[in-house]
């Protein structure tokens, strides 16, 4: 008898320690976000602040820099920034205390060394180089997990946290061979379960930096990252701390490390713990170390939750004009898009005035085959969550009897399965007869058409 209690007792014993030692421990990140150091030819001033004011931070996994590593591809710049921002164990307040994983920005890859090309060449081969030998070395030591040879582009975890360092930008082909793919297959090996993604470039989506990032890229990168549990998402560039918010999602955009118009130098901590997610903005108050945690802030609960509704009353009106017509008004959710088409020659071709014939604007290369790419991918629908028709409304600028015979050529074969209806409806508004008015056209050759998918 004493033997079996002896026995159950051990049994008992053993399963709780298995238990304990099998229990998922909770999620705690706690990362610095750096952005747009821009290290510079002595004498140094407040370029080290920032290392002073991170090492006063406890438990800090990494820092990661969104970018603008250097102003000036120089040596003497470089073993500066590598004095400050390569941990050497020695404890010294100046030299950073935590890993490091730095990123390209714009002066990095175009480096105003003097106004000769072959000087900015030669500093952006210099970057290049130290960018490869570090990520080379993490790599080794198992730091990195993964990296994009070409753009440098970089992956990591801290705990179950996947991050990422994109470099200037998704898709960027400037200097390099686009990532995307890479980030494809980064994020279905890494992602795939549901584990929280953090993402890290420079360019972001305030009005200026949107200039800087083509909105392609733009779409085709959060096309991929809405697949996946987002926790959060930084750039530099802008030199301004704010948050902004694209197709729903919030973007933390880091300030400069240095004092100027807009104040203080600054960097985000980002601290995940379980499934909340918070960044606050730190500004460096001097050079020993004081720090002031101030807006913006952003508290968040994953899984992040996303506005994707179907905008079923917004309208692109001259959706041609976008920089891609009916993938931009897609990719913000609108439900109608507008398109004029002139029947010229035999073909149809989108534009407001009468255009110059050419492939690239036809009603095919702009319209036609990227829906039927939708529909095809979606099942015969352009949102697979909404059952609604979606609407492409024509506007015929010439003959809407040329117009209309080119249409139904055109839509015949390629969208046999997935087309729902077409119908010419002549609705002469009062923009319809003021243009017929002014071009003297008869009434009658006004039309628009509505197709429905």
């Amino acid at each position: 008898m004493e033997n079996k209690l002896y026995k159950c007792l051990v049994l008992a014993l053993s399963l709780s320690l298995f238990s304990c030692s099998t229990a998922k421990k909770e999620r705690d990140v706690r990362v610095i976000i750096a952005a747009d150091l821009h290290f510079d030819l002595l004498p140094e001033t407040d370029q080290y602040y920032h290392v002073v004011a991170m090492n006063q931070y406890k438990d800090i996994q990494a820092v990661v820099i969104a970018g603008g590593i250097f102003d000036k591809s120089l040596p003497e710049i470089l073993s500066l920034y590598q004095q400050r921002y390569e941990r050497n164990g020695s404890g010294d307040a100046k030299n950073i205390h935590f890993p490091v994983y730095p990123g390209l920005g714009n002066h990095d890859i175009d480096p105003a060394v003097s106004d000769k090309g072959a000087d900015n060449l030669k500093g952006r081969k210099l970057t290049l180089d130290y960018m490869d030998a570090l990520l080379q070395a993490k790599l080794s030591s198992g730091e990195l997990l993964n990296v994009h040879a070409s753009s440098r582009s970089c992956s990591w975890n801290i705990g179950d946290v996947h991050f990422i360092q994109g470099q200037r930008y998704a898709g960027d082909t400037t200097y390099c061979a686009s990532n995307y793919d890479w980030l494809e297959n980064d994020l279905k090996k890494y992602a795939a379960t549901g584990n929280p993604v953090v993402y890290i470039q420079h360019y972001g989506v305030d009005n200026w930096a949107l200039t800087w990032w083509p909105q392609a890229d733009r779409n085709r990168l959060f096309d991929l990252l809405e697949q996946y549990n987002l926790a959060a998402f930084f750039v530099g560039h802008t030199h301004e701390a704010s948050i902004q918010w694209y197709r729903g999602y919030p973007i933390y955009q880091v300030n400069n490390a240095w004092k100027d118009g807009d104040g203080n130098g600054s960097f985000a901590l980002l601290e995940i713990k379980g499934d909340s997610v918070s960044v606050k903005n730190c500004s460096v108050l001097n050079d020993k170390g004081a720090v002031k945690e101030m807006a913006p802030i952003l508290k968040e609960k994953l899984p992040l939750e996303v506005n994707k509704e179907v905008l079923y009353t917004a309208f692109s009106h001259n959706d041609y004009a976008q920089e891609n017509p009916l993938l931009d008004a897609i990719a913000f959710r609108f439900n109608c898009v507008e398109a004029d088409l002139w029947a010229i020659d035999g073909e149809l071709y989108v534009s407001h005035d009468r255009p110059t014939p050419a492939a690239v604007i036809t009603f095919s290369t702009l319209y036609l085959k990227p829906l039927m790419q939708r529909l095809s991918i979606n099942n015969g629908r352009v949102y697979t969550e909404s059952s609604r028709p979606f609407y492409l409304m024509i506007d015929c600028k010439n003959d809407g009897e040329k117009v209309y015979n080119l249409l139904k050529k055109q839509l015949h074969n390629p969208i046999k399965s997935f087309f729902v209806r077409l119908k010419m409806d002549v609705m002469l508004n009062v923009l319809s007869f003021c243009f017929c008015r002014v071009i003297n056209l008869p009434l009658l050759q006004r039309r628009r058409i509505v197709l429905s998918f």
